[in-house]
C-alpha cells in the first residue's frame, strides 16, 4: 500500500510480477493520490476506485479463506476537513471484511496520536457508528524535517469482520521517506504475540514487596551534585523493580500447540470424520436388477467424498 503516491495517467509504478493499481487525484495531476501493489499470483481483481479531493483510495477484492477479503490504500490531504457522514459514505461502498491502510492526516489520541483534530474526531465518530476497529502501531509514523514540528502517527488502518488475535501490526525503519512503514499481517491462524512486560501482576505478594524494599534501602547516599540525584534515581527505580519481581510469580510460558493446522485443513479434517461416522451416508434401497436405478440420488457420491479426503492424516 502506498499513500500520496504521486501518480498521474502518465506516470505509473511499474513491477515484474505484480499488479499495480492506482488511485490519482482528481485534478490528475502528480500530487497526493494512493497506490496498491499485488502480487500476480493471487486470485484477485479492482474495484471501482474512491477518488474526491479529500479521499482517493483504491481497493482489490483477493479471494482469500476463510472469507472473501477487500484490501485497500488510503490518502487524505490534510488540508480538506471531512465530516463523519462522508467517512461513512466511503466505508459503506465496501463489503463486511476489509482493511483499509494508509496516511488518514487524521489525529486522533485514541489510536496514538499527538492531539485531536477535527478529521480525527469525525473518523473515530464513523467508526464507531459502523461498528469498525482500527489498527495501529501507537508510534509516530510521521517524521518531519522542520525542527519545528513534532513527530505524529498519521498512518494506521480500519477494519471490519477480522478478529484481533488473526492481525498484527508493527512499525519498519528501514525507508528513508518522512513516513515510516508500517507492517500489517494477516493470518488465518491465531498470531502468538508477546504481552508487554509488566511490573507486577494480579498474584503479585504485595506483603512480601514492602518489606524487600525496607530491607534493601540505602539511607546513606550523596545527594550533592546532579550525578549523585541520577544515580539515587537509577538506585530507587532498580530496588522497586527487584522488589517486584521477587514478590510476583514467574509467568508460565506458554508454549504454541505444536498440533495448530490452518482453518481450511480443520473444516476438511472434521467434514471428514463426519462422513467416516456414517452422517453423509444415503441408504441404498434394494435392488434386483443390480443397476444404479436401485440407489437412492446421491449415493454415488460416497466414494468421490472418501477419495477426496483419503489423503488427509
Amino acid at each position: 500500500m502506498i499513500s500520496e503516491s504521486h501518480t498521474t495517467d502518465y506516470m505509473t509504478i511499474k513491477i515484474p510480477h505484480y499488479s499495480v493499481y492506482c488511485a490519482h487525484h482528481q485534478e490528475c495531476t502528480a500530487h497526493a493520490g494512493s497506490a496498491l501493489i499485488v502480487r500476480s499470483a493471487l486470485d484477485h481483481y479492482a474495484l471501482v476506485l474512491y477518488t474526491t479531493n479529500k479521499i482517493q483510495s483504491i481497493v482489490v477484492h483477493i479471494n482469500a479463506f476463510p472469507w472473501l477479503l477487500q484490501i485497500g490504500a488510503i490518502y487524505s490531504p490534510p488540508r480538506h476537513t471531512i465530516s463523519a457522514e462522508e467517512y461513512k459514505d466511503f466505508f459503506l461502498t465496501l463489503d463486511s471484511h476489509f482493511l483499509i491502510a494508509g496516511d488518514w492526516n487524521a489525529q486522533h489520541t485514541t489510536w496514538g496520536s499527538r492531539l485531536i483534530t477535527p478529521k480525527g474526531r469525525n473518523l473515530l465518530k464513523a467508526i464507531h457508528h459502523l461498528n469498525l476497529k482500527y489498527l495501529s502501531t501507537g508510534e509516530p509514523t510521521y517524521w518531519p524535517a522542520d525542527p519545528n514540528k513534532l513527530p505524529d502517527l498519521l498512518d494506521f488502518a480500519v477494519t471490519k469482520g477480522i478478529s484481533d488475535m488473526h492481525k498484527a501490526i508493527e512499525t519498519n525503519l528501514d525507508l528513508s521517506s518522512d513516513h515510516s512503514a508500517i507492517l500489517i499481517t494477516l493470518s488465518t491462524n491465531p498470531i502468538c504475540k508477546t504481552p508487554p512486560p509488566k511490573l507486577f501482576t494480579a498474584k503479585t505478594n504485595w506483603k512480601e514487596l514492602q518489606p524487600h524494599i525496607n530491607r534493601n534501602t540505602e539511607l546513606t547516599l550523596r545527594l550533592q551534585t546532579p550525578t549523585d540525584i541520577e544515580d539515587a534515581v537509577d538506585y530507587a527505580i532498580k530496588l522497586i523493580q527487584v522488589a517486584a519481581w521477587t514478590a510476583t510469580p514467574p509467568r508460565r510460558n506458554i508454549t504454541p500447540d505444536a498440533h495448530n493446522i490452518p482453518l481450511q485443513i480443520r473444516h476438511l479434517l472434521t467434514e471428514k470424520l463426519s462422513v467416516q461416522n456414517g452422517k453423509h451416508l444415503i441408504p441404498i434401497l434394494p435392488s434386483t436388477s443390480g443397476s444404479a436405478a436401485g440407489k437412492r440420488p446421491g449415493s454415488l457420491a460416497i466414494p468421490y467424498l472418501y477419495g477426496r479426503y483419503s489423503h488427509i492424516r
